[in-house]
């Protein structure tokens, strides 16, 4: 539409100036409030604020600058307006007015549009388009498109063409074999005169209008030859044979004349009848087939034989080669086909990123490639140049972006797209309203639109009767949840009164487990604290746990209570296998079933060549006297223990009872080497002179006060018999002694061993932890184990001389000094087996193991 046909008016300068960027700005502006002696202007139509203030203040059709006061009609000069319509010339005869100009009442004369027969109309209706042009009332009368003048249109004066013609006619082809009816014009561009001359002698003309694609069959004037092309117009006289000797001059490639050919004398005689044959020469034939190979026979008559030659032949895609015969690639031409297609299906994504394209054999197919390379930055590809014309399009997404708008309410119905989808575009002319109503937000309101009001709630307070927090205004219908602690009753009822709980907080667990018998009969539920409503537990999914008849292992199925537990497939229990000496070993599944009850436990491996070696050199130890050939396992050979060891031992029964569990444990296991947990110095020197003893070697890790004891195993590691726990006599477990855990957990005073105070020096309580600490207040311990706390912490001078000055200490303390009045400790130990348990043991009870014994100072 041209600059001279749009409209001058507000609504479309507006609708003009607001459809694309840069906006302008509307020339009516109105104040909207004054807050802060600061003026702010909306736009009526855009509703744009903005607070700049508007410079020059002219009348409404632009000539003076600053009108007067006019009580009439405000912002006007009162001048005639004079603006210029857009389509005409005619200035506004009106004052001066806001707004666009009314449409022009001036005269004019114009023709109609189908008689050119003199109208007055308005300007207005003469200028204002093709639904407002006068015409008059007769019948048109024009000649339509078909060519028949006899045809005209009979509706009323019109602009515009007239309607096609309804009429039908009689058409025959060029050869006049064929004849129909068509409507009035139809291929009248395509008319050629047609004549034909019957056996009767009467002459026929027409006019054809198609081809109806039969051989013509019209004879030439030879009487002999008839024409072998497809319907075309005919003469009336027949044409000359092609074949005539006056047609004919050359061979039938056109490279040899028949006068050289034909001569008196030679071997051709010459032609003096279209019957007569056309003699060929013996140059190669120099027509071109349609694939543009060359023929490969001699001069010949009638067309070039097929080709077959083989071409090769690239797919749409470029990724495979075909190798086709050149006859069946020319037909593949014929029928349009002439792409060769592959069957690989593209992996490359659309223009949107997403979706891939799935097409097969696409000529963009080389994208995924190319978007896994790292290309330079404004390198171009060549796949790029190569693309033809129209392919560019492949690519493009055809499904609908679906995203979701930044309202939250709409999604975007574009064709799926690259990057943001922008902003919804629906819009309310509602005012938006907070719920307090003291901020307003006016039309049009974009979609999605939030008001932020910075004024307090004015919400009623909370029905729990705790005070209203002060928060602002929200368009939410809920107010934030109350954030004050309170006591409610859990879920399951075992704790009516749970503190600080929010009050808001609905449910409330004690975090007990529920333990409710379960559907089964025979499980509790094991999940922590629920509403005990009907069906809150639901079906038991446990273990079944049962012991199985046939082998006592218990049953690892799902619950199928009440029905018996399935023993027909063979039970999975790990068990271990020994031969009948012990030597070997194998773990294996029990594999018993009810068709099988026998356990693989009860079978014994069979002894093989290491365990009769092992046999034999037990005897050979036996009968030489050798008693340390079993030391590893237990029972080696007699130890004397050094009277420091046993005062030690005597003082710290349960700590020395502790480690000799945890030795044993690791004797028997299979691991290397170990760590054992963090201790004081004079249990660490203990420890070290025991570790000889089981003629293990040990190296101190760490630094103070987290040093600890690795020990590794040795090739003569033995089991010392008897154990120091056993040689010295354990204190009675009813007796309290001073020196022990309750010294340690006692409130020192000022005399006395029972005041906390030894000739080691003074006893702190040490704080329990899992992990210990050779401090005073204790560290971690890496395994947990635990024995009674040490009452002294005094060293021997043959121990404190025997370890180095640095922070490093020597393994060689073998010997200590105990003083003679050293008070027992609480009763035996508890082994690895057991640490768990002893962990929930009473502080101070007698028999129990405490955290702290392996970070307690003696």
């Amino acid at each position: 539409r041209s600059r001279k046909e749009e409209k001058d008016d507000l609504i479309s300068r507006l609708t003009r100036g607001l459809g694309k960027r840069p906006y302008v700005e509307c020339p009516i502006v109105r104040i909207l409030f004054i807050r802060h002696q600061r003026p702010e202007w909306r736009c009526p139509g855009c509703q744009k604020r903005r607070v700049d203030r508007v410079g020059l203040y002219k009348c409404f059709c632009g000539r003076v600058t600053g009108p007067q006061t006019n009580l009439t009609q405000p912002h006007s000069c009162a001048e005639p307006c004079s603006r210029k319509r857009p389509l005409c010339s005619h200035p506004c005869s009106l004052p001066c007015h806001p707004g666009p100009c009314p449409p022009c009442q001036v005269a004019l004369i114009v023709p109609c549009p189908s008689h050119h027969s003199s109208l007055t109309v308005k300007c207005a209706a003469a200028t204002g388009g093709a639904s407002m042009t006068p015409v008059c009332d007769e019948v048109c009368n024009r000649e339509r498109g078909c060519g028949d003048r006899s045809h005209t249109c009979q509706l009323l004066c019109h602009f515009g063409p007239c309607a096609p013609c309804k009429e039908t006619e009689h058409v025959r082809c060029y050869c006049g074999a064929e004849s129909r009816d068509e409507i009035c014009g139809w291929r009248k561009d395509d008319e050629m005169q047609c004549a034909r001359a019957p056996e009767s002698g009467v002459e026929e003309h027409w006019q054809g209008r198609w081809a109806c694609g039969r051989l013509c069959g019209e004879a030439f004037d030879c009487g002999i030859h008839t024409c072998e092309e497809t319907c075309h117009p005919h003469p009336l006289f027949p044409l000359p044979c092609p074949t005539s000797p006056a047609q004919t001059l050359t061979c039938p490639c056109g490279q040899t004349p028949l006068d050289s050919l034909c001569q008196p004398n030679g071997p051709e005689p010459a032609r003096t009848k279209c019957t007569d044959p056309i003699p060929t020469c013996a140059l190669p034939c120099p027509e071109s087939r349609p694939c543009g190979h060359q023929c490969p026979r001699t001069c010949h008559h009638g067309e070039c034989p097929p080709c077959h030659e083989q071409v090769v032949r690239p797919c749409r895609c470029g990724e495979s080669v075909f190798t086709v015969r050149c006859e069946e690639f020319g037909e593949r031409v014929r029928r349009g086909e002439g792409e060769m297609r592959c069957e690989r299906v593209c992996k490359a994504l659309r223009n949107c990123g997403r979706h891939e394209c799935s097409r097969v054999c696409c000529p963009l197919s080389y994208k995924a490639k190319s978007s896994r390379l790292k290309k330079k930055p404004g390198a171009t590809d060549l796949h790029d140049l190569m693309v033809a014309p129209g392919e560019e399009d492949l690519h493009t997404c055809s499904l609908t972006c679906g995203k979701w708008l930044s309202c939250g309410l709409h999604t975007c119905q574009r064709k799926d797209h690259r990057g943001a989808c922008g902003r919804c575009l629906q819009a309310s002319y509602d005012e938006l309203i907070c719920h307090c109503g003291e901020s307003i937000v006016y039309p049009p309101v974009a979609c999605g639109t939030t008001i932020s009001c910075t004024f307090p709630c004015a919400r009623p307070p909370p029905t729990c009767g705790h005070p209203k927090t002060i928060h602002s205004c929200h368009e939410a219908p809920d107010c934030p949840a109350c954030p004050y602690l309170t006591t409610r009753p859990c879920a399951c009822g075992k704790d009516p009164a749970v503190k600080h709980v929010r009050c808001s907080q609905s449910i409330v667990s004690c975090g007990q487990t529920c333990g409710n018998l379960l559907s089964c009969g025979f499980h509790r539920c094991d999940k922590t604290c629920h509403k005990q409503s009907d069906g809150e537990c639901g079906d038991c999914t446990q273990v079944c746990g049962k012991p199985k008849r046939v082998c006592r292992h218990p049953c690892m199925s799902p619950c199928h209570a009440p029905a018996k537990c399935p023993e027909s497939d063979p039970c999975g229990a790990i068990v271990d296998q020994k031969c009948a000496c012990g030597n070997l070993s194998n773990r294996t599944t029990c594999g018993a079933s009810s068709a099988k009850a026998e356990s693989r436990e009860l079978v014994q491996l069979k002894c093989n060549s290491e365990c009769l070696v092992k046999q034999r050199n037990a005897r050979l130890a036996e009968a030489l006297g050798i008693k340390g050939a079993e030391g590893r396992a237990g029972g080696g050979e007699n130890v004397e223990w050094s009277a420091e060891l046993k005062t030690f031992a005597q003082g710290n029964w349960a700590f020395v009872k502790v480690v000799e569990t945890a030795l044993a444990d690791f004797m028997k296991g299979g691991k290397p080497s170990h760590i054992l947990p963090q201790m004081p110095a004079s249990k660490r020197t203990f420890v070290l002179s025991l570790a000889q003893i089981y003629r293990l070697s040990t190296d101190l890790l760490d630094a103070e006060p987290n040093r600890s004891i690795m020990i590794r195993r040795k090739i003569d590691t033995r089991i010392p018999n008897p154990l120091l726990s056993s040689v010295v006599a354990q204190p009675a477990t009813g007796e309290k002694k001073s020196g022990g855990l309750a010294n340690l957990r006692a409130t020192p005073t000022a005399s006395g061993s029972s005041s906390g105070t030894t000739s080691w020096g003074k006893i702190a309580a040490p704080t329990p932890s899992p992990w210990g600490s050779s401090a005073a207040s204790g560290s971690s311990t890496p395994l947990g184990l635990s024995a009674a706390g040490v009452a002294s912490r005094a060293v021997s001078p043959a121990i404190r001389s025997s370890r180095p000055s640095t922070p490093g200490e020597s393994h060689s303390a073998t010997t200590m000094t105990v003083p003679v009045n050293q008070t027992s400790h609480l009763g035996p130990g508890l082994g690895l087996a057991r640490m768990n348990s002893a962990r929930q043991g009473v502080v101070g009870e007698v028999g129990k193991v405490e955290e702290d014994d392996w970070d307690v100072d003696a």
